[in-house]
């Protein structure tokens, strides 16, 4: 059997194997391939970096696990970013997973004690049915946080925290995050539209097109878009995860099709045009 033989019974095989072993390398070994950030990545790190230490984010968990791949670098990255900056977090969530994702992103960042003393720097107040109605009413003044929840994730009262006694509505917040799945018209609509509260996002691709109109409209100061977008924000940040790792194998695997393309193409030429006459 020769090589053209081999390769017109094995291809799938040969072609898979390959596949597995370059991705398998590349987060083994990183290769530090040249990755250019884009100007609304830059602008969604830049939003935390320009808060003052103890700033009040709220950070909406709207992901499930289906989203994990594309959003839970990002959320792992912005969660080391906001407590190096010494920022105060409080996490909501308006999908039903959302708690769920938080608790995975502090279990592999560190565990809790990583996030700084629970009530003081940071607070999970946990899922609240009814999307946009639910910011609608956390929004609302005098007390709109403490109206929509009443314990938090684990149980406390909300009123004990001592972070909640200063988050009262939507004038105590000083950065607002959506880590979606989703549309982020709700967010929009009801805390940039009707109070004017500074946002950025950590969207999934399919979602992207949507968030790029908002950024482009000033209703969002920056974004992430999907995998490549959390590459771009561990790049900025320093905290390598698996996103620079799945760009990079994104990039070699797509390369390597190429490749058998080239390959395949050269050998149709050849068995055509390289024969007898």
């Amino acid at each position: 059997m020769n090589i053209s033989e081999f390769w017109g019974q094995y291809y799938r095989p040969v072609i898979y194997t390959l596949m597995i072993l370059v991705t398998v390398f590349v987060f083994v070994n990183p290769l530090g391939l040249p990755l250019t950030v884009e100007e609304n990545s830059n602008k969604f790190y830049q939003a935390i970096e320009d808060l003052p230490p103890r700033s009040m984010v709220v950070i909406n968990v709207k992901y499930g696990g289906g989203a994990w791949g594309e959003v839970g670098s990002a959320h792992k990255a912005l969660v080391k970013h906001c407590r190096e900056k010494d920022l105060r977090m409080v996490f909501i969530s308006t999908n039903i997973e959302g708690p769920l994702m938080l608790e995975k992103v502090i279990n592999e960042i560190g565990g809790h004690s990583f996030l700084g003393e629970y009530g003081v720097d940071w607070a999970n107040l946990g899922y609240s049915p009814g999307g946009e109605v639910a910011l609608a009413s956390m929004a609302r003044d005098p007390d709109g946080f403490h109206a929509t929840y009443e314990l938090d994730y684990y149980t406390n009262k909300v009123e004990e925290l001592p972070i909640m006694e200063e988050l009262w509505d939507h004038s105590d917040i000083d950065l607002a995050v959506d880590l979606i799945t989703g549309s982020m018209l709700p967010m929009v609509s009801q805390w940039y539209v009707q109070y004017n509260v500074p946002i950025i996002c950590s969207s999934i691709g399919a979602n992207t097109p949507e968030t790029k109109m908002y950024y482009e409209a000033g209703q969002v100061i920056g974004y992430l878009g999907s995998m490549r977008g959390a590459a771009e924000y561990e790049l900025l940040t320093g905290y390598f995860g698996d996103a620079l790792g799945s760009v990079e194998a994104l990039s070699l695997t797509h390369l390597l099709v190429i490749a058998f393309l080239i390959l395949g193409n050269a050998q149709e030429a050849f068995k055509r045009f390289g024969g007898k006459r």
